[in-house]
């Protein structure tokens, strides 16, 4: 066999190997079992805080559920999944810290933070999310757990900044 048939049988043979899917790690958190999986972005530090009731604040919004005190510093504490669906989250939830120093917050999840093995997905925002979430998400991931997606508290802060107080 010369090598240009040799060159043709390997041009015309398909392609033996699987595409390679890069998976990742990435800390993903959840605020309830009826909304998706929120992929932190990297270099954001997340802690859960254990046992700890916030401390009420008058005249704010019902998904502003209060602060904590943690190392002599007042945490602001939001139902993410009230202000998300409108719907007070009920049963046993998990306090998540989220950041550090003076800029962190929390967040109630139903489940602890996890590592998620992930992969970059084309599939757009699920049309059943509520639309004040859809504006602070980003990138769509798959994984074990299902969709999960790219979650930015930065653009969540501005967006919630103006709401907590009754009286705006």
């Amino acid at each position: 066999m010369s090598q240009g048939e040799v060159q043709e049988q390997i041009d015309a043979a398909p392609d033996q190997q699987e595409p390679v899917i890069a998976e990742f790690a990435r800390i993903a958190i959840r605020t309830g079992s009826d909304l998706p999986w929120l992929i932190l972005p990297t270099g954001i530090a997340c802690q859960v805080e254990p046992e700890q009731q916030p401390a009420l604040v008058p005249n704010v919004k019902a998904w502003f559920s209060g602060v904590v005190n943690r190392r002599g510093q007042m945490v602001p504490v939001f139902d993410f999944h009230h202000w998300a669906t409108g719907t007070p989250l009920t049963g046993q939830t998990t306090l998540v810290i989220i950041g550090q120093g003076a800029d962190n917050y929390a967040v109630t999840c139903t489940e602890s933070p996890r590592v998620i093995l992930c992969q970059h997905s084309a599939q757009s925002v699920d049309p059943t999310i509520a639309e004040p979430l859809k504006s602070c998400l980003g990138a769509t991931y798959s994984s074990r757990q299902g969709l999960a997606y790219e979650f930015d508290p930065d653009r969540w802060l501005k967006q919630i900044a103006a709401d907590v107080p009754l009286s705006a």
